[in-house]
């Protein structure tokens, strides 16, 4: 459990980074022209000949290392959870970048994030299956792989037909639900492995996650360019650890303490962390918002940049 934890942690720096860079990115990507397939062309070349976006994606790649190694050992429940600490990691390099330090209001947030969370994980005690079961559940998974399909294609689809905060939200949602299922995809993959390479290269859910997790990326992207980062980014980094934790339960039967005691503090415990989590993001995407508009006009504000569709 413990090397669970500090695996967790160590990707939870390095995705931090990878945050900070991302969302400087963002906010200095040139105006995108075009219609359709066309717009989305040109916003994946722009996107990927950015230096900072470049450098964001390679702390994602040490990051998923290390989330590899967490996740193969570890229960989705623990590690995806642990991961939101990337905002308190975020707030102090944030606040090492622009040489201010944290509000006192956001001092409170990362110790109430912290808080819930080590209450949670104390009370829920998750465990991660061995054997067969840590491969996944094939029926469950099946059922999560359509709903997740469904949930990107609706939240897609109607983001194309709403205004810039609703719509950076809608696709936030939709990538936070591949962030969750990549997260699980990894972890059978882990246990395919374990029998072969060439076994790993002829499993459907290699390609999956590859499929998963550029889309997430490309998503990603388009929801911090769609809005202000306000209507985003609480919105992943809240859904993100409860998704996963509905896919831990459902597919590889991780099961959390149900004593009525122990469910009363699990609930306390997530409340407070996604509540901590929801509100410290909102505070962390509005500073980020307002550097944008300082470090040039040219861009404008979040929400009268043009929007892809």
């Amino acid at each position: 459990m413990t090397t669970v934890l500090l695996l967790s942690l160590a990707a939870t720096a390095v995705f931090a980074l990878s945050s900070v860079l991302k969302h400087r990115s963002a906010g200095t990507m040139p105006e995108i022209t075009g219609t359709g397939l066309v717009r989305v062309r040109r916003f994946v070349q722009a996107m990927v000949s950015h230096p900072l976006w470049l450098g964001g994606l390679v702390c994602d790649a040490g990051g998923i290392i290390l989330q590899v190694l967490a996740l193969r050992e570890g229960a989705i429940s623990v590690v995806q959870p642990m991961l939101t600490l990337a905002l308190v990691f975020s707030l102090v390099l944030n606040a090492w970048f622009l040489k201010q330090r944290p509000s006192g209001r956001e001092v409170l947030l990362a110790l109430a994030l912290v808080g819930g969370l080590v209450l949670f994980l104390w009370a829920s005690g998750a465990a991660a299956p061995k054997g067969p079961e840590a491969k996944g559940a094939r029926n469950p998974a099946i059922v999560v792989g359509v709903g997740t399909t469904m949930l990107v294609l609706v939240c897609v689809t109607v983001a194309r037909r709403v205004g810039p905060r609703r719509k950076a939200a809608l696709l936030a949602t939709a990538v936070a639900a591949l962030y969750a299922c990549t997260a699980a995809l990894i972890k059978t993959c882990t246990r395919i492995v374990e029998h072969g390479i060439p076994e790993l290269l002829l499993s459907w859910q290699l390609y999956t996650l590859i499929i998963a997790g550029g889309l997430a990326l490309v998503l990603n992207q388009m929801a911090f360019q769609a809005g202000p980062l306000s209507s985003s980014l609480p919105v992943i980094a809240s859904l993100d650890p409860l998704f996963s934790l509905i896919i831990g339960g459902a597919v590889y039967g991780e099961r959390l303490h149900s004593a009525p005691k122990d469910l009363l503090l699990e609930g306390i415990g997530l409340a407070v962390l996604l509540a901590s989590v929801f509100a410290l993001s909102r505070l962390s995407a509005r500073h980020q918002q307002d550097d944008a508009v300082a470090d040039g006009p040219a861009e404008g504000p979040a929400d009268e940049r043009p929007v892809l569709t």
